[in-house]
């Protein structure tokens, strides 16, 4: 891998530090490639087709490649998909998830159902991810895999080991059936190792990202630096809009 390059970097137009002008001048100060990819959601960031048009027309006058972030699952009503045509490419995340009925942020910890155990509990979040991966044409899969708080209400000291490869396999069978590259997030250390194997073997494509949004974020990229040296990652494993 000759050049890093950073798809996941958040603005002002959501809740980056930095505008898109000054990201501009910081990455290329370090000779990085970069596209900014600001959320797109029902509840901050670009909530509505005026505020989405805008963000591309910044982006386009500074000639920076132009991403999203959606939320899988909760597209915003207000945003005609028709406008998404002018991205150059669309990263989905899993922000808010949804079990019986219940929706939360996948940063909260206060559900817990006493009738599951962890294994059914991981059940049902594995299901929700392949739902919500088939749910929308996304490039990328945002920090993929990522633990939800709940998970801890069953075991405190609960880590990706809970995962087995068969789940890995399910899932990236999915992303493998929609195109979809797998975000090396330096902001979460994802996905974990043996998801990354897994995906090797299902000659999956790799994306590099930063998701930055404070000044410590930016140019972060040491986790995915990590990677593509343990696995000896090409050019040729990667989403490429450059």
């Amino acid at each position: 891998m000759n050049k890093l390059f950073d798809l996941h970097i958040h603005s002002t137009f959501s809740d980056g530090f930095y505008t898109p002008s000054e990201i501009q001048q910081l990455y290329n100060k370090h000779n990085i490639l970069f596209g900014i990819s600001d959320h797109l959601s029902r509840y901050m960031g670009i909530t509505d087709n005026e505020k989405l048009i805008k963000y591309i027309d910044t982006l386009d006058s500074l000639k920076i490649k132009k991403g999203i972030e959606i939320d899988l699952g909760y597209f915003p009503e207000k945003i005609e998909r028709e406008n998404l045509k002018y991205l150059d490419y669309i990263i989905g995340s899993i922000h808010i998830v949804k079990i019986d009925g219940n929706s939360f942020s996948l940063w909260d910890d206060s559900y817990y159902n006493q009738e599951y155990t962890i294994s059914d509990i991981k059940e049902k979040y594995i299901q929700f991810i392949i739902k919500v991966l088939r749910s929308f044409e996304i490039n990328i899969w945002g920090h993929p895999m990522m633990i939800p708080g709940f998970f801890y209400n069953y075991d405190t000291k609960i880590d990706h080991s809970i995962f087995s490869i068969s789940d890995y396999e399910r899932v990236l069978s999915v992303v493998k059936e929609k195109d979809i590259a797998i975000e090396l997030s330096s902001r979460y250390n994802l996905p974990p190792e043996d998801m990354i194997k897994v995906a090797l073997d299902l000659d999956l494509k790799f994306s590099i990202a930063s998701d930055a949004h404070s000044p410590s974020n930016y140019l972060d990229l040491s986790y995915a630096e990590y990677i593509i040296n343990k696995f000896d990652l090409k050019e040729k494993n990667f989403f490429n809009i450059f």
